[in-house]
């Protein structure tokens, strides 16, 4: 019980450190975690043709190859699964602050490196990570919310501070506006040629 909870205090220190970082340092994080990620891939996939090469050149069995080359590819996912993993609990726990403080180009700075992982990953043989692209999928789904949350939020405090005031207009200037949607629509939908201004309404000057 005692370990649970540190656990628990661990995680929770961390994802508050994560959210306090800016944009660009959680970014570079992310960087970190890749580059040494990519590393430990690489070497492992290397391994695995440095092998095969010698269980060829030994003249192993075919389907004796066949299992100690599955062991390597499974090594292979191994590290990618655990890297893909990080990245996926390093994203969750930055996800509280995707719709306040992140704007759309270091949103999308951080699709593209998980995406560039991704297909490295692939490259190598191994599995492109679910959970990373599981996260990716909701900061995007976050930003939009969040983003559609602070439109509407100045939005709604705009027109509510605006004074509205019944006021009585002479029916020629309804008349204006009628004719004025009647030539944009005309215009629209190709129906009125060029869509000329009634003779009552003054007439752009000609350039």
């Amino acid at each position: 019980m005692r370990q649970g909870a540190e656990g628990r205090a661990s995680d929770s220190s961390l994802s508050a450190r994560l959210q306090a970082l800016s944009p660009p340092g959680f970014q570079a994080v992310m960087e970190a975690v890749v580059e040494v990620a990519s590393r430990c891939i690489e070497h492992a996939a290397g391994l695995r043709t440095v092998v095969g090469g010698v269980l060829e050149r030994a003249k192993v069995m075919r389907s004796r190859q066949v299992g100690l080359l599955r062991e390597c590819s499974d090594a292979v996912n191994a590290a990618a699964d655990a890297a893909h993993g990080r990245l996926g609990k390093l994203l969750n726990a930055r996800y509280g602050v995707v719709g306040t403080g992140v704007s759309i180009g270091q949103l999308e700075a951080l699709h593209g490196l998980c995406t560039s992982f991704g297909a490295f990953s692939e490259s190598m043989g191994a599995r492109s990570g679910a959970s990373s692209r599981n996260m990716m999928q909701q900061h995007a789904k976050g930003f939009l919310e969040g983003t559609h949350a602070s439109a509407l939020g100045q939005l709604t405090a705009t027109l509510d501070a605006e004074s509205w005031v019944l006021s009585k207009v002479d029916a020629r200037f309804q008349a204006i506006v009628d004719d004025l949607v009647a030539v944009a629509t005309a215009r629209t939908t190709g129906d009125g040629g060029e869509g000329e201004l009634p003779e009552h309404l003054p007439q752009p000057p000609l350039l």
